[in-house]
């Protein structure tokens, strides 16, 4: 694919991204488009994290970058398909590659928090999906 070659790119199509009207972001119909977006996957697996990013086949599909290539919806098929997860982690390593080459994202920023609390809390621990307290789970030592 050239520079300018944006035949990777899906044409637009109205109604196509999800959410409310007013929050969807506006993709106006000339080369070069760019949308500039916070997701987050969730759950951590290969189909948590990629399907949503570029299968507008699924409700609540983050398909922003108007993703449509025959090829990636037919290996996201195949690693759902597959009960082998390893077999289906190799799938979506080819996924993430395919992905990668066809420079349909630019991930401009991977979020790292240091989180503070202070000595008085009781059952603290940190979510592996959202790397942020239980808070459900919290206590408070001396209260009650």
């Amino acid at each position: 694919m050239g520079r300018t070659d944006r035949s990777h790119v899906g044409p637009a199509r109205s109604g196509h991204l999800t959410g409310p009207p007013h929050r969807r972001p506006r993709v106006p119909d000339a080369d070069g488009r760019l949308v500039v977006r916070a997701w987050g996957a969730d759950f951590p697996t290969g189909q948590g994290f990629l399907r949503p990013l570029i299968d507008d086949r699924v409700t609540g599909s983050y398909n922003f970058a108007e993703v449509d290539d025959a090829v990636l919806r037919q290996l996201i098929d195949q690693a759902i398909a597959e009960s082998d997860p390893y077999k289906a982690a190799k799938t979506y390593a080819e996924i993430n590659r395919r992905l990668a080459d066809g420079a349909y994202y630019l991930p401009l920023l991977h979020d790292r928090r240091l989180i503070w609390r202070g000595p008085r809390l009781t059952n603290v621990y940190t979510t592996d999906a959202y790397g942020a307290y239980d808070y459900v789970s919290l206590g408070v030592r001396g209260v009650g």
